[in-house]
């Protein structure tokens, strides 16, 4: 049922989303279309909406799961212990600092990524269109090389661009990591002083243990989500 709602959601958004591509395009001055290549403006119209919904088909059903999920590892640590609680929650904010600072290096490479891929389009749509013009004026190898520049420009900025945004889960891995060696050494302070027992602390590694998986995942969805 969920998964139903969604995909309706993602699709109007999509539906919606073209519509209004379609209207701005209408309203462009005739100077836009002189100064931008065709292929660019397909690229945005399509490739770019395309892209928006594959992420938000991705992401919308999970989102949900996954926050649930968090919501209720939290609940639950909350009820074996809210200081040990509060170190595991420190998490949130820490890897949230990390997240901003990564989308912010991310983002422009991931836009410099959709620009070359623009070109690339309309070096192509222009080579076919005019393919008997190149021809017989020999310019294939003029736009064979502008089409090997801008390829090059985009595996480069594409390769950036994932390797920045797949540094969120090594970063989280080692917060979470982190977090077990705090949480380890108060359980100890606390099972010595008779506050908790050890089926308690080790209940509460557990749930400490599960929650990486729900943040991870939404911390993922946030960097695909800035892309």
């Amino acid at each position: 049922m969920a998964g139903r709602i969604s995909a309706r959601i993602v699709s109007k958004i999509a539906y919606n989303l073209r519509g209004a591509v379609e209207k701005k395009l209408w309203k462009l001055p005739l100077n836009y279309y002189d100064t931008n290549q065709r292929g660019d403006i397909m690229s945005r119209t399509t490739n770019d909406i395309d892209n928006i919904v594959m992420t938000l088909n991705q992401t919308s059903g999970d989102f949900f799961y996954y926050l649930l999920m968090l919501i209720g590892m939290i609940v639950m640590m909350i009820t074996l212990s809210w200081q040990l609680a509060l170190v595991t929650i420190i998490l949130i904010p820490l890897s949230g600092i990390i997240i901003k600072k990564v989308t912010a290096l991310a983002k422009p490479k991931f836009a410099k990524q959709w620009q070359y891929m623009g070109k690339i389009n309309a070096n192509v749509e222009e080579s076919f269109n005019g393919h008997n013009i190149i021809k017989a004026y020999k310019q294939e190898e003029r736009f064979s090389e502008e089409f090997r520049r801008q390829n090059g420009e985009l595996y480069k900025s594409a390769f950036q661009a994932t390797v920045i945004s797949n540094l969120i889960q090594p970063l989280s891995r080692l917060l979470t990591n982190l977090n077990y060696v705090i949480v380890a050494l108060v359980g100890a302070f606390n099972i010595i002083s008779g506050a908790m027992s050890i089926g308690d602390v080790q209940a509460f590694i557990q749930y400490a243990r599960q929650f990486q998986q729900p943040f991870t995942q939404l911390a993922q969805m946030a960097i695909q989500g800035n892309d």
